[in-house]
């Protein structure tokens, strides 16, 4: 066999996941990440370490697992580290994140050219070290999750016989184990349980720092806490604080809950003395203690920091002068990273606004932290979708970058594809990635699983329901807020669960002014969208004027957002204020108040102008104003071919084609005379829900019958059958009571508006 059949079966990788082996990786990793830290008390016991590690390495056939804790091989403070390290893995989710591909490259340098100390030039990647970690590596990947399951298991089994147990009299060794348990405590799995211990105040600085960063990693993933283990862990960290007043990582632990939490004053406080403690000069006393790679650099990540908080809380004025601030810092001191990050929160804040006015280096060669890369290319894939790209450019974009591989960030970049094909109107394919999003988060959360979550859960929730589910929708949706919604993401279920009740109070024909109620519940969340049903809200009731005034307002402030530049997005909490003490709609207030929604950009606008423009033709047509009903179709469609919106296009062309069929006068076909209306069906019924599916066919044979195929009569009537059955059991009355007038008066056809 070729080189290639041995690594494609693996011979060369048996027997490298040993208990001895998998100590060793822990040990090289932990000694690479900490080196800094690590003292050694002499040159002997440095050689004697290093010794050790070569046995490792070039294997040995007796347990080594005991020597971890032989100070004649390991330093104290690195056998701590590993201790504390392995303890973790007792979590196996855990351990599947830490032995990953990506981030054993970001242990070690890129080259030797770029290391600080060079003592450490026997550690990178073509070392033996580097080369000993990366094989483990992919061996380990290699096996399936049972093995992996079975090897942890078999691992910590003979860990627990065979490692010397802790010394009780031992000051140190106590504390050792008190900060095990905490360590332990503080992983967040996908369970996300907390069980929080006492806290010892007599915990090291090293420790207490190690237990922060933690939390800091791990603050996106705490929504299934409990009240009241969010604030023992709150208490936890304020205790730090009082015991290390220099320690500034613990004050942005308690900033990132403060934000989460909702709590301003404190997020601020916390956020600034953070900040204050990290770009001073540490004590002398603290030189050798405090961490070398400091969580932000400089005033201008402090900026940022400031700005992202604000924008959280909805206060953009502030938000755009600190960000105006970063973006001044960062053009002073000529820092890069901060102008790229700069241009990022500029993008959020202005999505329809004036373009970036400042170079800033190409991010396919600079180099940046994961977090930078994925936010730069997630504005770019919004970006992507504002400006009327293809599906194949988007695919292109997310599939030519570098992040796009990246464990950490794959979750949520799939996010952003599954809505991206629901855009497109591809929506089998986006729920088969929501799927994939939460498979994912279930076996390795990202460090925004709470957000990633909710909005995966959501979505889902709204695809049963249109699936004829609602009942399971809304339970899986209180499911989801009892385990993930302590904080923000409460409302991303929130907004879904009202959705959903709308639209079946809708198909139930239920109590109007209940659905008023639910109306109004939904402009919390997106005014839009509240706006869209108003309009059929005021239809129900028979107010066709209102309605239509609604839907012209939502088009053409729609079209003038998109088509003006510099919009000014302050106006919207004053627009927002003006709309609720009119007391009355009408077309003034409501242009008035519709500001730019705040996720989705240019595309949700889209999206918002072409469902108006269709209802318009709609209500047009019940009047028999064909020629009105016609331009809104038209323009409807050109939006959606210049957006490649694929369902929105077929269903205009459904409808034109529909209204050439039932006008009286001669109307302007914009259509192709080669287009095939039976194709068209075809691939719309294909993505469509099965009520909106069942409502297309009727049409379909509604068609077929008035263009002269009386043959259809009979299969048309069986499929209104089974389309009766259908809305039944689903509770749509609504429609069931429309398929019951067409059973009625079959031979007439003008009922279809």
């Amino acid at each position: 066999m070729n080189y290639h059949e041995l690594f494609s079966q693996g011979v060369q990788f048996k027997n490298v996941v040993t208990f001895n082996n998998f100590a060793g990786f822990v040990i090289a990793r932990e000694y690479l990440e900490n080196y800094y830290r690590i003292k050694h008390s002499d040159e002997v016991t440095q050689y004697n370490f290093y010794k050790f590690l070569l046995k490792i390495i070039q294997g040995s056939d007796e347990s080594i697992v005991n020597s971890i804790f032989d100070p004649d091989c390991m330093p104290i403070s690195l056998m701590r580290r590993v201790a504390e390290r392995l303890q973790s893995f007792r979590n196996i989710d855990y351990l599947v994140a830490y032995v990953y591909r990506t981030a054993i490259k970001q242990v070690f340098a890129r080259d030797t050219g770029e290391m600080e100390d060079p003592t450490l030039i026997t550690f990178h990647l073509s070392s033996l070290v580097g080369q000993f970690m990366r094989k483990f590596v992919v061996a380990f990947h290699m096996m399936h999750f049972d093995q992996i399951s079975n090897f942890i298991n078999a691992f910590f089994s003979h860990y627990d016989t065979v490692r010397s147990p802790f010394n009780p009299e031992s000051p140190e060794d106590d504390l050792n184990r008190q900060y095990i348990c905490l360590f332990e405590d503080c992983l967040v799995s996908t369970s996300l349980e907390f069980h929080f211990s006492y806290i010892s105040t007599s915990l090291s600085f090293q420790q207490v720092e190690a237990y922060c960063e933690d939390i800091i990693v791990k603050c996106g993933r705490m929504g299934a806490l409990t009240p009241a283990k969010l604030e023992k862990l709150i208490l936890n960290l304020e205790s730090f604080v009082k015991r290390y007043p220099d320690m500034y990582k613990a004050r942005y632990a308690l900033h990132l809950l403060a934000v989460r939490r909702g709590n301003l004053s404190e997020a601020e406080s916390h956020l600034f003395k953070a900040f204050e403690l990290a770009v001073s000069t540490p004590k002398p006393e603290l030189n050798d203690l405090v961490a070398e790679r400091k969580l932000m650099d400089g005033w201008t990540r402090m900026t940022l920091g400031a700005a992202d908080m604000h924008y959280r809380f909805n206060q953009i004025p502030q938000a755009r002068c600190y960000l105006n601030q970063a973006l001044a810092h960062a053009l002073e001191t000529n820092d890069v990273v901060g102008l790229r990050f700069a241009k990022m929160a500029h993008e959020v804040l202005n999505p329809l606004g004036e373009p970036f006015k400042f170079r800033t280096p190409d991010p396919t060669t600079a180099t940046a932290s994961s977090d930078l890369q994925l936010a730069e290319l997630r504005c770019k894939l919004f970006r992507l979708l504002g400006n009327g790209a293809s599906p194949k450019e988007v695919l292109l974009t997310y599939f030519n970058s570098e992040i796009a591989a990246h464990s950490e960030a794959q979750s949520t970049l799939l996010l952003d594809l599954s809505f991206a094909f629901s855009y497109y109107g591809y929506n089998t394919m986006a729920t088969t990635l929501l799927q994939c999003v939460i498979i994912m988060e279930c076996l390795c959360p990202c460090a925004t699983s709470d957000y990633v979550l909710a909005l995966s859960i959501s979505q889902i929730a709204r695809v049963l329901a249109l699936k004829g589910f609602p009942a399971v929708a809304v339970g899986m949706l209180k499911t989801a807020t009892e385990s993930i919604g302590l904080f923000s993401e409460r409302a991303y279920f929130e907004r879904a669960r009202v959705e959903i009740q709308l639209e079946q109070s809708f198909r139930m024909e239920s109590n109007l002014d209940h659905c008023g109620r639910l109306v109004s519940d939904l402009a919390l969340f997106c005014p839009w969208e509240s706006h869209l049903r108003r309009a059929k809200l005021e239809l129900r009731r028979g107010n066709k004027s209102l309605a239509m005034n609604i839907l012209q307002g939502i088009a053409e402030r729609s079209k003038e957002l998109r088509s003006a530049a510099g919009f000014d997005k302050d106006e919207m909490t004053r627009s927002e204020k003006l709309f609720r003490e009119s007391g009355d709609i009408n077309e003034e207030v409501l242009i008035r108040t519709l500001e730019p929604p705040l996720t989705g950009g240019a595309g949700a606008l889209v999206l918002f102008e072409i469902r108006a423009r269709i209802a318009m033709s709609e209500l047009f047509a019940c009047n028999d104003q064909y020629l009105e009903a016609m331009k809104q179709l038209d323009s409807a469609l050109k939006l959606s071919q210049q957006n490649h919106l694929k369902v929105s296009e077929n269903m205009c062309v459904i409808l034109i084609f529909t209204l050439v069929t039932l006008s009286d006068v001669a109307l302007d076909n914009p259509l192709p005379e080669d287009i095939s209306l039976y194709d068209v069906f075809t691939e719309v019924c294909h993505q469509a829900e099965p009520a909106l599916a069942k409502n297309l066919v009727n049409l379909k044979m509604w068609l077929s019958f008035v263009v002269g195929c009386p043959n259809v009569k009979e299969t048309w009537k069986k499929h209104l059958q089974e389309s009766a059955v259908f809305f039944g059991i689903t509770g749509d009355i609504f429609n069931l009571q429309r398929i019951k007038h067409i059973l009625v008066s079959l031979c007439g056809y003008k009922y279809l508006f």
